[in-house]
């Protein structure tokens, strides 16, 4: 092969996708070294840190057993490009970021996160081979480069094709389970020609063939025939767990069970099955309470962050020992609990290194009054892996409280508090302002239970101090309902929630793009709006699923996407739940059949449901 053969299909064993053109061999050929000092801070440029907080929701669903990449983002006089490195980095490029903005400023978001996620992919894939090779090849004079390059004329190719048509079918899912749209990569213009164009600063349609992005060009059309055939499918398919939050934020567990598990049969990952272990976790849940509100299950009635409800009751002490009561709710408490216990264990399989999985166990067995297996995954896995923490410290103070070891779990709840107002916490395995509120309000329930009402106010007042210095609007709020319960009161709007103008059941029809979809027999079709709406219509025509993802969109007449996470509760009240899931959170407003989604403290979406189920 010459050299000139050698550049027709250089793009592809460049990561095709990102790397168009001859011209795009450099920044895969340079290592890390050569471009940190191009490297762009996140503290001096608002672009970058939008890039950087896309890349953390994606690593929320990383399943590799090798180390998390690093992005970094650099100054290049090359335009937009991502490249994956060896050395487990991923490069990307600052023209990349407003080339996302370009091709779709309202749901750019969306359209990085695929670019990410591919890069993702090939890193968790250990697709990286060349850019060893391409080292190897520098090093060399340039008969040697001849020599090496022929000796891969007949193998890399097709190989490599074959490797960008699985990342961008990978990078759909893994974007898909952090909340992002995988449709946005098949709606609208073609993407990947779009990309091409951005890159040589020219259009596709030009009549010259000798024109040398012309190869680029033709691979980015097939790329894009490709995907309409191939990514469609797979986003079609990756809706379902789209449906399937919906479904959990809602209340409706079975109904989310079945759609976490219909996506986890196509599409199997550590986030599938840490969802389907939530619904049985949240199921035994809802019996807790129940048993609880009977005077059947002793001891405190604490918040398990999974569910955070805005006015909770704090349950009496009650003698430990046999209790007469409901033996078959009692029952399926522990069964529930022992089948999330199992899709936690799962998931601890596939990724041992997700500290998250190994909390959720310990809750699991703690729900099941489990003491023994509680500190058998915290003392005898978690510290060991991952050290002493704050949400391990909570877990054991919680399972002191369910033994009857009150004054022993009151010391311990101070001990995580004192820590917690001495240095904010940051980058653990729940988010800072779940664990705060988690550790605040069951210190006040033990403390209720203990006979001590005094001190709960005086939880909830350092509460809104702490969260005011950490600037936690939501947190705040919070915290001075409790202090003064009907601050949040429900505001009923005048408007009524909908998506594109309907609600659920509307019979609806639109001339959008749409989709087919089966879910136990039912034929189903989803239909994208240009502006980030989505519908779910059935064969008679009713909408049973609606929601908004991106895009430029108004909530009524007081919500917006971008709004500040602390709005609805200015413009709605309180919620009903507050929900926390591998992909984003959400706040349910029962009353309204509405729920908001939260990211980075913004309203990233919202969507309808029927709070009956």
């Amino acid at each position: 092969m010459t050299l000139g053969g050698w550049r027709h299909w250089l793009p592809w064993l460049l990561l095709g996708l990102w790397a168009c053109g001859p011209a795009w061999a450099q920044p895969a050929v340079q290592g890390l070294g050569y471009w940190k000092p191009f490297v762009i801070s996140a503290d001096d440029d608002p672009a970058v840190a939008r890039a950087q907080r896309v890349f953390d929701n994606l690593l929320r669903a990383w399943d590799g057993t090798r180390v998390e990449p690093s992005l970094y983002v650099v100054k290049s006089s090359r335009g937009p490009w991502a490249a994956s490195l060896a050395d487990g980095n991923i490069l990307l490029s600052r023209a990349a970021i407003d080339t996302t903005l370009a091709l779709d400023g309202g749901r750019a978001d969306h359209l990085l996160a695929f670019v990410l996620a591919h890069e993702l992919v090939h890193q968790r894939a250990d697709d990286l081979w060349h850019h060893k090779f391409f080292r190897l090849v520098g090093k060399q004079n340039p008969e040697q480069q001849q020599a090496l390059l022929r000796g891969l004329s007949n193998l890399a190719p097709p190989d490599l094709e074959r490797r960008e048509a699985q990342a961008d079918h990978d990078g759909l899912i893994l974007m898909a389970s952090v909340g992002y749209d995988p449709f946005v990569v098949v709606d609208g213009e073609d993407f990947f020609t779009r990309w091409v164009e951005s890159v040589w600063a020219a259009p596709c349609e030009r009549p010259d063939p000798a024109w040398q992005g012309a190869g680029a060009c033709a691979q980015a059309r097939t790329r894009a025939a490709r995907s309409r055939a191939q990514l469609e499918a797979v986003a079609t398919q990756a809706t379902l767990f789209q449906l399937g939050v919906q479904a959990f934020t809602a209340g409706h567990w079975q109904a989310a069970r079945r759609d976490f598990s219909a996506y986890g049969r196509e599409f199997p990952s550590r986030a599938v099955h840490v969802n389907i272990g939530l619904t049985y976790l949240a199921e035994a849940l809802d019996i807790r309470d129940r048993l609880s509100d009977a005077g059947i299950l002793p001891g405190p009635r604490f918040f398990f962050p999974l569910l955070l409800e805005l006015h909770p009751e704090a349950t009496p002490l009650q003698p430990r020992g046999r209790i007469r009561g409901n033996a078959e709710e009692r029952q399926r408490l522990r069964r529930y609990a022992e089948r999330a216990a199992q899709s936690f264990e799962r998931a601890m399989r596939l990724e041992p290194q997700h500290r998250g999985s190994y909390l959720l166990l310990g809750l699991a067995y703690l729900l099941a009054d489990n003491a023994p297996m509680v500190r058998g995954v915290l003392e005898g896995k978690y510290i060991p892996r991952f050290g002493s923490d704050a949400p391990t410290r909570l877990l054991l103070a919680m399972t002191q409280a369910q033994g009857g070891d009150l004054a022993g779990a009151a010391r311990g709840f101070e001990q995580i508090l004192t820590s917690l107002e001495a240095s904010p916490p940051s980058g653990g395995p729940w988010p800072a302002d779940l664990l705060i509120y988690t550790v605040f309000h069951n210190a006040a329930v033990l403390a209720r239970a203990r006979g001590d009402n005094p001190r709960t106010d005086e939880l909830w007042q350092r509460a809104a101090r702490l969260a005011q210095r950490d600037g936690q609007a939501l947190l705040f709020r919070l915290a001075v309902e409790q202090l003064r319960p009907g601050t949040l009161a429900g505001r009923p709007p005048a408007w009524t929630p909908s998506i594109q103008g309907a609600r659920l059941g509307d019979r609806v029809q639109a001339s959008v793009s749409s989709s087919a979809v089966w879910l136990e027999g039912e034929a189903l079709s989803i239909y994208r709006f240009a502006n980030g709406a989505r519908w779910v219509v059935d064969a008679d025509g009713r909408l049973v699923n609606a929601w908004q993802s991106g895009g430029q969109a108004l909530l009524g007449d007081g919500l917006t996407l971008g709004d500040d996470a602390d709005r609805p509760l200015k413009v709605l009240g309180p919620p009903s739940r507050r929900v926390e899931l591998v992909s984003n959170a959400y706040l349910a407003y029962d009353a309204l059949g509405l729920a908001i989604q939260l990211e980075n403290n913004r309203i990233s979406g919202w969507f309808l449901y029927h709070p009956d189920g």
